[in-house]
């Protein structure tokens, strides 16, 4: 059974540049995204119920790009790395080479991103 966390109005889950040993699914509530810039943070995007967050590190193991607040009172489900990575490597290596281009696709388009 995966972990869950409560996260409380303005929470940090998610820092960015921080490291990447999960990610999560977003159960309840509503998450913010922030990208750091010479003003201070800048909000880039909102996460719902039933989206992924963290994954773009998550899959590729680098920093995280973004940081996440919660917006008032939300629940996620945790995915550990190690579990996640033992499920990818019982699997055609094709799998992980698709998700790794993936992550890099992301991970290009979020520092694109002009805030």
């Amino acid at each position: 059974m995966r972990e869950k966390i409560n996260l409380v109005q303005g929470e940090v889950l998610i820092e960015e540049g921080g490291a990447s040993d999960c990610m999560y699914l977003l159960k309840e509530g509503t998450l913010a995204v922030f990208k750091q810039t010479t003003d201070g943070q800048k909000q880039i995007g909102t996460i719902y119920p039933g989206e992924f967050v963290g994954e773009v590190s998550f899959l590729d193991n680098r920093p995280r790009c973004a940081t996440v607040k919660s917006i008032g009172e939300s629940e996620v489900e945790v995915f550990d790395a190690h579990k996640f990575q033992a499920f990818l490597d019982s699997q055609p290596k094709w799998l992980q080479t698709m998700m790794r281009t993936l992550a890099d696709r992301l991970r290009t388009t979020n520092e694109k991103i002009k805030v």
